[in-house]
């Protein structure tokens, strides 16, 4: 009797083992499984569907969809706080109670026709290499509203920036301006005269909704230094703001002068008509919220010696030309 307990007993623990064996084995099975899909899906996928491209886009500009290049860029770019390190030219003193930020004037973006309008022209060429440095040297790219949100504040931003202008709405901004722009993720400011530019208004509705900013250049580039007709100045000033906000949909903030000139009525109307800031000409890269419709921008020439001293607050003209 006590043999056939102990046979049974015997057999018990054989099948108890047998099921334990065998429901480890399907366990192990399906983790295998599980684990092989997750690694197919990422395969396909890549390593995670949040992250940007910022590589060029090979298709035609007006077909491009929207894009979050450009925030992803100010994401990254705000990650270390690098105002004060890796200038390539030794930084200008900063003037006593300023923020730091230099505003680059660029008018043409084209091939040079000659040495006699190099001031007016940057290359192609040149441009991409100079958006590609400040890629390189983790600059973020500001909008008038982010520029007068940080000159309200004080004190210069924690990392590098910049402000990107255009003057003058040529078509060349949106053909070989805009691409490059989209390529590095940076927001370019186009100051563009309502009634006289060479972009369509389709033109100017595609660049806005891909995060740039069409503000105004007056209505017909008149010069406004003497300029004292109110009704003159409204279609200047207003009317040709309005114009632009109906094309793009956008808020306009900040006004160019043409020739870079004004007086006291214009700066007068402007700051009764919702303008935060107003650009002129100069050579300083530091502003006061005292100025800021009178505020200084730097050109920016065909050259990358010129480029760097930009950024470090010096005024620096080239002597020659590269291509």
């Amino acid at each position: 009797m006590a043999n056939t307990l102990d046979a049974k007993k015997d057999r018990y623990n054989l099948v108890t083992v047998f099921f334990l064996i065998a429901a480890l084995v399907i366990f192990g099975v399906s983790i295998i499984f599980s684990g092989s899909l997750l690694l197919t899906g990422y395969l396909k996928q890549g390593p995670s569907s949040n992250q940007s491209d910022n590589s060029p886009d090979t298709t035609s500009i007006a077909s491009r969809p929207l894009t979050d290049n450009i925030a992803q860029h100010s994401l990254s770019t705000a990650i270390e706080n690098n105002f004060g390190i890796d200038y390539d030219v030794p930084p200008e003193p900063q003037a006593a109670n300023t923020v730091r930020i230099p505003v680059l004037t660029y008018h043409h973006i084209d091939t040079l026709p000659n040495s006699n309008s190099r001031d007016y022209y940057v290359s192609p060429k040149m441009f991409d290499e100079q958006m590609k440095y400040l890629s390189d040297k983790n600059y973020r790219s500001l909008t008038p509203k982010e520029f007068y949100d940080q000159l309200k504040t004080g004190k210069n931003p924690t990392h590098k920036s910049v402000m990107i202008t255009f003057d003058d709405g040529n078509v060349d901004n949106y053909k070989n301006a805009y691409p490059i722009l989209l390529k590095y993720g940076f927001v370019g400011v186009f100051y563009v005269p309502s009634n006289k530019r060479g972009m369509t208004n389709s033109q100017l509705q595609e660049m806005a909704n891909h995060g740039m900013i069409i503000d105004p250049h007056g209505k017909t580039h008149m010069m406004l230094s003497k300029v004292t007709d109110s009704g003159t100045l409204y279609q200047e000033l207003v009317a040709s703001k309005i114009n632009l906000q109906n094309v793009t949909g956008q808020i306009s903030n900040s006004f160019c002068y043409p020739g870079c000139e004004y007086n006291g009525y214009v700066t007068s109307m402007l700051a009764s008509n919702g303008y935060l800031l107003a650009f002129s000409c100069g050579k300083s890269i530091d502003h006061k919220l005292g100025s800021r419709l009178v505020l200084s921008r730097m050109h920016v020439y065909n050259d990358m010696q010129d480029f760097k001293s930009i950024l470090s607050g010096k005024w620096y003209y080239p002597g020659g030309y590269s291509s």
